[in-house]
C-alpha cells in the first residue's frame, strides 16, 4: 500500500546527516598528519642528497680548476 506521502506532494522529512564521531575524524587527521610528515621527511632526504651531490660536483670542479691552473704555469 505505501505511505500517504507517496500519494501526495509531501515528502518524508529528510534526516539530518549523522554527526561523524570524533574518533574516525581523529584517525583521518592522524593519518593525514603521518602522511604529511612522511612527505616532509622524504623531501628533506632528497634535499640532503641534492646538497651532497652539489658539494661533490663543486669539489670536482675546484680540483679540475687547480689542475688546469697548475699545468698552465
Amino acid at each position: 500500500m505505501g505511505c500517504a506521502c507517496a500519494r501526495n506532494s509531501t515528502a518524508h522529512a529528510v534526516k539530518p546527516p549523522r554527526e561523524e564521531s570524533s574518533k574516525p575524524k581523529l584517525i583521518t587527521n592522524e593519518t593525514t598528519m603521518s602522511q604529511k610528515l612522511k612527505v616532509e621527511e622524504k623531501k628533506r632526504e632528497e634535499d640532503d642528497i641534492a646538497a651532497e651531490a652539489s658539494d661533490f660536483l663543486s669539489q670536482i670542479y675546484m680540483d679540475a680548476e687547480k689542475k688546469i691552473s697548475s699545468s698552465a704555469i
